[in-house]
């Protein structure tokens, strides 16, 4: 971590400096104290880097010749340049914050929470704009090392909204951009195709992009998803389950919008090795493998 912040006081241009404080988000992990709020906490800090990522790739920032030197002439470039390098610092600054609590915390205390803790629909939202990130970056990132935990809600909370003030004066200095990133947020949303992952991006941006909660608000009018069961019965190793599957084979893939599907069973006796999946199943065996 300390190699991005030392990298970043040198002379780097501003698309390196850019692609640097884009990776420190993949450095910051949560602390086993955040609990149940893990999953949203992690998507409303996921939700700030995708922001960032989208207005970037609005201003083409990795091959516009306005951002290949350290110096740059261009008046709204050197603003954007001292933009990002005030949300390193804040990034920074939590991290020394993080390293202070550490010297006086017992180790059993300072166990951080990881990808595994997540719950499945997090997980398949943050592998999917993973993959949408990664396309539109084109480059090499240095992730990943040695990460760094935060330990509470509130601090978490403020770095966040810092950040996104920050992304508001970065569009602000360009702001004939603004269409090409609406674009951008609306590829990222025709990417996902469940209910539950929309409503998870609608909660998460929540007064932290308006445009991405907007995007997810409008899908979902085109949603509607039905999977009932009533009364069932298992015994032996029978199996059953309720809901739809989404497999990782699934992971970027479009099944379609606007869709409608009902699922509905009354009565049910489930017996011997066999299984009733009551839900639809996307790439692949899924409940069946």
């Amino acid at each position: 971590m300390t190699e991005i912040f030392g990298a970043v006081s040198g002379a780097i241009s501003i698309a390196t400096l850019f692609n640097d404080c884009v990776d420190c988000f993949e450095y910051i992990q949560l602390a086993r104290h955040f609990g149940k709020d893990y999953g949203r906490c992690q998507l409303r800090l996921d939700v700030a880097k995708w922001r960032l990522d989208r207005w970037g790739a609005a201003i083409d920032i990795n091959n516009d010749p306005r951002f290949r030197s350290g110096a740059p002439a261009d008046e709204s470039a050197a603003h954007a340049q001292e933009i990002l390098q005030d949300i390193v610092g804040r990034i920074e600054w939590a991290y020394k914050v993080s390293r202070r609590y550490e010297q006086t915390t017992p180790e059993q205390d300072r166990v951080a929470l990881t990808y595994a803790d997540l719950d499945p629909a997090s997980q398949r939202l943050r592998n999917q704009f993973q993959a949408i990130t990664k396309k539109r970056q084109n480059r090499t990132s240095l992730i990943k090392k040695t990460g760094w935990a935060l330990y509470d809600k509130k601090r978490l909370g403020s770095l966040i909204d810092n950040i996104v003030s920050s992304i508001d004066d970065l569009e602000l200095v360009f702001p004939s951009v603004a269409q090409t990133s609406i674009q951008l947020a609306r590829a990222e949303i025709g990417e996902v195709d469940d209910q539950q992952s929309l409503n998870l991006i609608q909660d998460a941006a929540e007064g932290l992009d308006p445009v991405l909660k907007d995007l997810a608000k409008q899908k979902l009018t085109g949603v509607e998803v039905h999977n009932f069961a009533a009364r069932v019965k298992t015994t032996e190793s029978g199996k059953f389950e309720v809901g739809n599957i989404f497999t990782k084979e699934s992971f970027g893939q479009s099944v379609g919008f606007p869709y409608s599907t009902t699922n509905r069973v009354e009565d049910m006796e489930v017996k011997g090795d066999s299984g009733v999946h009551v839900g639809d199943t996307y790439g692949g065996k899924g409940f069946w493998g």
